[in-house]
């Protein structure tokens, strides 16, 4: 740990979670607004000064606290009124109701980034609601559970024999195109599964407390079918956790900064460009974290991949405009497609995972990898 790193302290970020719901809860908006910078220092310390130690968990944890940052920046600066926009029911505004009361609907507004069951709910990019009983929902994710947690294992197991993936290699890039392939499927897999994991232990957590009820638990990834575009990847069959907080960013940029009418053309692009970069942003800073490269704090990896996402998915729309002006509606397009969207990521996940790989993240001997017990803990990890 560089000497001017301390050790990550958990009670600071207890402290900026207590503190943010009681401001989400406030009825005055100006002071919603000014409490966002202590709140913001409070996280920048944390990214900026301290380590947990723990590899893969540094790599978790800067994720994580600019996803509050962006967060925090989403509730108390980009929506207008936080009270009014957000809600449950279209009848009550919860400034009506009482401190406990926005108390809770604070509580349950950060606990449902995907804004399922409430009016901002994004219903066409998620994946079907449950309708099953509690006890099969119960049931049906202990499965689940299971299976990834034998997946994860698995995955786990076959990453230490791929010599791409262990720290201070040259990377996924350097490698034929065969073992660049198997490197970026087991780490996507890794990823996938983890993600998949931990939803399934936040799903029967609060579903068994009776926090959430099953319908508001929909799978945290749709099918694989929907991948046959890299615009269907991101934003149709990948989770779509950040996508409230991405667009409202962006939507603000479109239509308050760059004053473009909402709806044309030129604001969706331009909204989708201010997306993958805030996307970058998020996992340029996981990754620094991680690295703490400071001789290079500006590493442009994850910048790069996330915004040639944005470029690929515009030509990609162009090409298939122009596809359907001469009638290629054939379903073997379909598969073409599947193989595309396969081939830009084994050449493009390697701009953005490389220096992480090469700094250990994927190196179990390094405290790094997706280990069973650092899925399962998380942001909880305890080094025993």
């Amino acid at each position: 740990m560089p000497a001017s790193v301390v050790a990550f302290t958990p009670v600071y970020l207890l402290a900026f979670h207590i503190l943010f719901h009681i401001v989400l809860a406030l009825n005055s908006a100006p002071i919603r607004r000014v409490m966002f910078v202590p709140l913001s220092a409070i996280l920048l310390y944390l990214l900026l000064r301290t380590s947990t130690g723990h590899l893969a968990q540094n790599w978790l944890t800067g994720h994580m606290l600019v996803i509050e940052l962006l967060t925090a920046s989403d509730y108390l600066l980009v929506t207008v009124d936080v009270h009014k926009d957000l809600r449950q029911s279209a009848i009550l505004a919860i400034s009506e109701a009482s401190f406990s009361d926005r108390l809770k609907w604070a509580l349950k507004l950060t606990l449902n980034p995907r804004g399922i069951g409430w009016l901002h709910e994004p219903s066409h990019a998620l994946p079907p609601k449950p309708t099953a009983s509690r006890s099969s929902f119960m049931i049906s994710q202990g499965i689940h559970l299971a299976f990834h947690t034998i997946l994860l294992l698995a995955v786990g197991r076959a990453i230490t024999s791929v010599p791409t993936l262990q720290r201070g290699s040259h990377g996924m890039g350097s490698s034929g195109w065969s073992l660049r392939l198997l490197s970026v499927f087991l780490l996507g897999t890794s990823l996938y599964t983890s993600a998949c994991l931990r939803g399934c232990i936040f799903r029967l957590l609060f579903v068994g407390l009776k926090v959430w009820q099953p319908e508001e638990c929909p799978y945290l990834f749709d099918s694989v079918q929907h991948a046959y575009t890299v615009r269907n990847f991101w934003g149709k069959f990948w989770h779509q956790i950040l996508r409230r907080l991405l667009l409202s960013h962006a939507r603000a940029f479109a239509h308050r900064v760059a004053l473009l009418r909402p709806g044309s053309v030129m604001s969706a692009y331009v909204q989708l460009f201010v997306a993958f970069f805030l996307s970058g942003v998020i996992h340029h800073l996981g990754q620094y974290m991680l690295t703490r490269d400071y001789l290079n704090p500006f590493s442009r990896g994850p910048l790069i991949f996330f915004l040639a996402q944005a470029v690929v998915i515009t030509l990609e729309d162009i090409v298939i405009a122009l596809g359907r002006k001469v009638g290629l509606k054939s379903k073997g397009w379909k598969v073409l497609g599947f193989i595309w969207v396969l081939a830009w990521f084994t050449l493009s996940v390697p701009v953005w995972m490389d220096q992480q790989i090469a700094a250990g993240f994927m190196d179990a001997k390094f405290k790094g990898g997706m280990s069973l017990k650092f899925v399962a803990l998380g942001d909880l990890y305890l080094d025993m």
